[in-house]
């Protein structure tokens, strides 16, 4: 018996993971780029960093963790809100460049208007 209700969740189900696993694949990537830009700062900035700008920098590198999540929520809300209608799923390795090159820009930036202000 083909059951709609069911054939419709492991499809959404299936979707889902995919989701899960392009992100998930890309993370290391993208902690590494973002956590290079960090580097950069302190390191430019190193006679004048302080013990507590490496638990600034700790704190930063969580809530970097946590924008980086939302590629896969927006995917996660056009799927399940909008059944797919923005097609979200086909623009993921666009979303993932971009995500990346503005976390790293504004990485940089606030590191060095935060030592520039400080210094």
């Amino acid at each position: 018996m083909d059951d709609p209700i069911l054939d419709e969740e492991l499809n959404l189900s299936n979707q889902l993971g995919q989701s899960v696993r392009f992100w998930e694949k890309r993370r290391i990537t993208y902690n590494v780029l973002v956590g290079v830009c960090g580097l950069l700062v302190l390191i430019v900035y190193w006679k004048y960093t302080r013990w507590y700008d490496v638990i600034f920098a700790s704190i930063y590198a969580f809530i970097m963790n946590l924008a980086y999540m939302t590629g896969f929520y927006l995917e996660t809300l056009d799927l399940h809100y909008f059944n797919s209608r923005f097609s979200i799923h086909k623009h993921r390795p666009t979303l993932f460049i971009l995500g990346t090159i503005l976390a790293c820009i504004f990485t940089l930036l606030a590191g060095f208007i935060a030592f520039e202000i400080t210094t």
